[in-house]
């Protein structure tokens, strides 16, 4: 976490503290799952979302309360620490992982939550008070599957997956239930080590493949590609809604030699002038690019900015205004209407090919 981020922490957690027991909006995480630069972008593009509601301000209305632990069931302790706040909106907890651990916790409490970009399959039926803003894994990999089907009716290929990675292995469940439920997609799988390497000994399992599925972040994706540099193998690989919301510099040198195409999922609606516009303000603001997890945030910040402006204007509680089914427009990743009992955003999505987006 660079100085500057980390003064800005302190001085939020020191200052509320003197005014009052709780803001409205609480906003928790745990370093010990995401990396604190990756927090750090998610936090500062909802910090850029925000400054769409003149009505509100982070310095009354927000209030930061996270754990540098490496534990991984730190979010749960972040979970117990926000409802002592006594918050009439939580959210944060970035990543499937963080917003899993929180959710039952937060679940009982009955505070409107949103999650950030969290497609964790467990989130889909687990309380009316519990969002996410990104939308069902199941329903982006049914969306895969449909393409294979259609170009490789019955071919093999293969989904790689690390058995140590939670986000990973949730994502090879939903391919376990598609494939259950679809007999001309014939895949198998392939587990990776802890470090998320390919043995050598799975280098002729490629050739009798025609495509790859890959079910991690694409910052763990490294030793995957280098596997296929090395190796010379060029088979086309679809991947998940992450790879357009979280950083893949380290990977851009392996796409400039591949022949075959590298698919990911995007919300379909996705708004390049918006997007343009919070790369220039995140520019502005903090004299560097933005990152993909800049816009997740961003996203974020509209919504519960929304929120918490519309609620206040009408005078009910949030959870009584997400009861009225609400829409928000203002997001890179276009207008959202959710539903009135909890769950994912349901928008719709579409494949493009990785070098299309960069």
């Amino acid at each position: 976490m660079n100085h500057s981020f980390r003064n800005y922490f302190y001085a939020v957690l020191i200052f509320f503290p003197l005014i009052s027991k709780s803001a409205p909006v609480i906003y928790g995480f745990s370093s010990g799952i995401l990396p604190s630069e990756t927090q750090e972008f998610v936090y500062r593009g909802f910090l850029l979302g925000l400054m769409n509601f003149k009505s509100i301000s982070p310095e009354r209305d927000l209030k930061l309360v996270y754990s540098n632990s490496g534990s991984l069931t730190s979010p749960v302790e972040v979970a117990k620490d926000v409802l002592k706040e006594e918050p009439i909106i939580i959210t944060g907890f970035p990543s499937s992982f963080e917003s899993q651990q929180a959710a039952p916790i937060l679940k009982e409490s009955g505070v409107l939550t949103f999650f950030a970009s969290s497609s964790n399959l467990s989130l889909k039926d687990m309380s009316s008070n519990i969002y996410s803003s990104s939308e069902n894994i199941l329903l982006a990999n049914t969306k895969i599957s449909i393409e294979i089907q259609h170009k490789y009716k019955n071919e093999p290929g293969v989904v790689i997956y690390n058995p140590f990675d939670y986000f990973s292995v949730n994502q090879k469940t939903t391919w376990q239930m598609i494939s259950k439920s679809n007999p001309s997609l014939n895949i198998n799988f392939l587990s990776t080590s802890a470090d998320g390497k390919i043995p050598m000994s799975f280098k002729n399992d490629f050739k009798r493949n025609k495509y790859v599925i890959t079910t991690l972040f694409p910052s763990k994706s490294y030793e995957i590609f280098r596997f296929f540099d090395e190796n010379g193998i060029d088979l086309p690989v679809y991947t998940n809604s992450s790879w357009y919301k979280m950083e893949f510099t380290l990977l851009k040198r392996f796409f400039s030699k591949r022949k075959a195409s590298v698919m990911l999922v995007q919300f379909k609606d996705y708004n390049q002038a918006i997007a343009t516009k919070v790369g220039q303000l995140y520019t502005q603001k903090y004299d560097s690019l933005p990152s993909p997890e800049v816009y997740v945030g961003y996203d974020l910040g509209v919504i519960v900015g929304s929120v918490l402006e519309k609620s206040r204007k009408l005078k009910i509680s949030p959870n009584e205004l997400m009861k009225t089914k609400p829409c928000f427009e203002g997001s890179p990743f276009g207008k959202v209407c959710f539903g009135s009992s909890g769950g994912f955003a349901p928008r719709e999505i579409s494949l493009v090919n990785i070098n299309e987006i960069r």
